[in-house]
């Protein structure tokens, strides 16, 4: 099976209009691959199209695809069906039309019957779209497929993933999975197992922070390389020195440098992990100090302190504390994890500032 990825954009346009970030200044000058169509694969073996987003004549174009015969649709959503014009490109000869002459080969149009629904009430006040194109112009004919068809040597299986579909193409020992997008939760089906290739798009965003794993072992990472700087002052009250405040500064600086990244690419959801993530330490150290008699919330959290409180342990030095620090007593980190969000705030502002 010969496959063509035609679209591989997300949501909206590569380069949006108007927009000034880094990304799309690239994709205006370089052109492709650079800047990409919507999301829609193209199988050669068959001449099908899966989805027609709204660019979807110029990706035809640029992929030079000489011919098409028959179209999935995914599901409903704009980026994935309001280039369905394009049936009118491919079918329609208005010169013919003022003959009396009609289409005589239809385009097959599949999808699952939920999807189809969904389709069929995208329109005006005179009717539906695809309503009109297929009874009034005969330029594409619906099929509503409820889990497998075959399309000469292709078995093309449908799997329903809550309002959208998932697709697996299978010819002799060949198995590939097309998961465009919004596939959450992705469906759990036997079909899937022992493909050679799956293609799913990296759409889902919700509230979770994309690259996540990345923030997480960075901040591993350089907390345990601080601690492990200071751990012998921090934790068995060894004397402080400048050294113990030049790490507490790198510490920050890192911070700051790590933020300036995701200022760049303007991640706003990193402004709530920065909020959160150093919100846990204030919060944390505020409660030991409230309780400072009571052990048991003390040991509760004393993971916290260790981890808020110990890369930014010199600037105890700075403060011309030499005495020993009692590690109930995490008066420190209050002043010090509010630090922590000041320094990341000011990396992430000069990243968009520089973008911008």
């Amino acid at each position: 099976m010969k496959f063509t990825i035609i679209g591989s954009g997300g949501c909206v346009a590569l380069p949006k209009p108007l927009c000034k970030c880094r990304i799309c200044k690239e994709a205006r000058v370089k052109g492709k691959p650079y800047s990409r169509f919507g999301c829609s694969l193209f199988l050669e073996d068959i001449k099908l199209l899966v989805d027609t987003p709204e660019d979807i004549v110029q990706a035809l174009n640029y992929a030079n695809v000489q011919e098409v015969t028959s179209v999935l649709f995914s599901h409903m959503d704009p980026d994935h069906t309001l280039g369905m014009r394009v049936f009118e490109h491919m079918r329609l000869n208005w010169f013919e039309i003022s003959e009396g002459k009609e289409c005589t080969n239809p385009i097959s149009l599949f999808a699952m019957e939920h999807v189809m629904s969904d389709i069929n009430s995208i329109g005006s006040n005179r009717g539906s779209f695809l309503d009109y194109y297929e009874n009034i112009r005969n330029i594409i004919k619906r099929n509503v497929i409820t889990d497998v068809i075959y399309l000469d040597d292709i078995k093309l299986t449908f799997v329903r993933a809550d309002s959208a579909t998932v697709f697996v193409f299978e010819k002799e020992e060949r198995k590939v999975i097309y998961a465009p997008c919004d596939v959450k939760p992705f469906p759990n089906n036997d079909i899937f197992k022992n493909a050679d290739i799956m293609i799913i798009g990296n759409t889902i965003v919700d509230e979770v922070l994309k690259d996540g794993f990345i923030i997480a072992i960075f901040t591993i990472i350089i907390t345990c390389l601080s601690l492990s700087f200071q751990w012998a002052e921090f934790y068995k009250g060894y004397s402080l020195s400048a050294f113990n405040f030049q790490v507490s500064i790198i510490f920050l600086l890192i911070w700051a440098i790590f933020s300036f990244y995701w200022g760049i690419i303007q991640e706003k959801n990193y402004q709530k992990f920065i909020i959160v993530y150093w919100g846990i330490g204030i919060i944390a150290s505020m409660v030991i100090c409230i309780f400072d008699s009571n052990k048991l919330i003390h040991s509760c959290l004393l993971p916290f302190y260790i981890w808020f409180g110990g890369p930014l342990y010199g600037f105890r030095h700075l403060l011309n504390m030499v005495n020993l620090l009692n590690i109930d007593v995490p008066r420190l980190m209050l002043i010090t994890s509010p630090l922590g969000i000041l320094f990341s705030f000011i990396g992430y502002w000069l990243g968009c500032r520089v973008q911008n």
